[in-house]
């Protein structure tokens, strides 16, 4: 017991000192930005000054110009030489205004990457958003504008998300990202199953094409499946599951925008910056993977390939293809980082990865999705991933995230931190071959009842 005492207050310690750093970190990023404000206010009003300055000079110079002196050559060329002195003095002022602007917005951006606001207030503010969304159409005495009843159906499908979150082991659910007139009225959503800002672990879910909050995916089972599994797999840690809906995703797999790169590099931007702020925020060390399911996938490739976006490990499963990540190596995951990709033999969407990609004849648009990441040279690691039902397409596109199956099973070894748990476990597969095109998979039958 005294044992157990001592290991739990140098726990409580750490925690403290971890929370007296952010705290002073915040502190330190809150003066930086009243400094570079009150500095930007500063040169704003001394601009204006030698603006008002300048301006008077010209009023009493053009006034003391009328008379005879305007009627004479050398008259009118010393009153245009002035007004040109004049102008060069306007063009400092504007340059030395650019320059200051330059300078406070590099500081900004300088103080801004270690600033963010903390999950629960996210959540707390998010909510009350959430709340008007709905009682202004409940509680409405006139008209309800279309904007209005946008945010309602929207916020409605929100707060059935949360509610079917909530409760059970994944407590807290947090509502993280709230903007549901985003998109056209798709919506932009993110909810978290734990508490980011202190996980050991923290897992983002980026869904694929046919996915929106307008549609109804945010109540899918698919994120309190990858937590339960996360948890499973290592009781002794702490862990949160972001279910990122923050990007417009193509309508589904007839959208023609579901063969194009154009929305997965439009969302990686967004991906990456979101995945990256939760270091702001968060205390102590912790274990990120982002996974990419369809054409999720190629948004999570583009998002560390071509965005900057900063994780330990990588998931794609059913991906058709990588677009910027033409290798695992285009990711730039830090040293012991991996790509893992699932991909069942018969998913017809993970058969169109490897393709050509083809110009569209006069347009600047390609119609292709790029690299295989299951295939042979890749440099990922394959998990198995057949599903456990019949051996139907769509099904085993859809089955990655079942209970049971060998692919979460897979997941909740990788989302925990132990990715090496996978050849323990036998959970490997070989990649898939091109020339001669042969996927190994396809002749081992699925297996069933993985759960840690």
């Amino acid at each position: 017991m005294p044992e157990e005492h001592g290991a739990h207050a140098v726990a409580v310690r750490r925690r403290a000192a971890a929370l007296a750093s952010a705290l002073r970190a915040s502190q330190q990023t809150d003066r930086v930005l009243a400094t570079a404000l009150r500095a930007a206010a500063g040169e704003c009003r001394d601009g204006r000054r030698r603006l008002d300055a300048i301006g008077a000079e010209i009023v009493e110079a053009a006034a003391g110009h009328r008379g005879r002196a305007s009627d004479t050559p050398a008259g009118v060329r010393q009153f245009q030489l002035f007004l040109a002195a004049k102008a060069r003095d306007i063009r400092r002022v504007v340059a030395d205004a650019a320059a200051d602007s330059l300078r406070q917005a590099a500081m900004l951006r300088s103080a801004g990457a270690g600033y963010g606001v903390p999950a629960r207030e996210r959540d707390r503010l998010n909510r009350l958003a959430l709340a008007d969304d709905i009682g202004r159409v409940d509680n409405a005495t006139s008209a309800i504008s279309a904007a209005d009843l946008v945010r309602y159906h929207n916020a409605v499908r929100v707060r059935d998300a949360l509610s079917a979150a909530s409760g059970g082991d994944t407590d807290p659910v947090l509502l993280l990202t709230y903007e549901p007139a985003a998109f056209d009225g798709r919506g932009r959503v993110a909810i978290a199953l734990g508490d980011p800002d202190t996980a050991d672990n923290t897992t983002m879910l980026v869904p694929g094409a046919g996915s929106s909050v307008r549609g109804g995916y945010l109540s899918h089972s698919d994120g309190r499946n990858i937590y339960r599994e996360v948890t499973r797999a290592d009781p002794n840690r702490t862990n949160a599951v972001i279910v990122w809906m923050g990007y417009r995703a193509p309508d589904g797999l007839l959208d023609p925008a579901v063969a194009q790169p154009t929305a997965a590099r439009a969302g990686a931007a967004l991906l990456a910056a979101d995945v990256n702020a939760l270091a702001a925020t968060h205390i102590g060390a912790s274990h990120v993977t982002v996974i990419g399911h369809s054409y999720g996938s190629t948004t999570v490739a583009d998002a560390a390939a071509g965005f900057g976006m900063h994780v330990d490990d990588v998931v794609l499963v059913g991906s058709p293809g990588t677009d910027l990540a033409r290798r695992a190596r285009d990711f730039h995951l830090p040293a012991g980082g991996h790509v893992y990709v699932g991909a069942a033999s018969l998913d017809p969407v993970t058969g169109f990865a490897g393709e050509p990609v083809l110009p569209v004849p006069g347009t600047a648009t390609t119609i292709g999705l790029g690299s295989d990441p299951a295939g042979d040279g890749y440099g990922s690691t394959r998990f198995k991933a057949e599903p456990p039902g019949p051996a139907l397409p769509l099904l085993g596109h859809n089955d990655y995230f079942s209970p049971g199956g060998e692919s979460l099973f897979s997941i909740g070894d990788i989302a925990s931190g132990h990715g090496e748990a996978l050849a323990a476990d036998h959970m490997t597969a070989p990649h898939r071959r091109r020339l001669p095109a042969f996927d190994p998979e396809r002749l081992r039958p699925a297996t069933r009842g993985h759960r840690h």
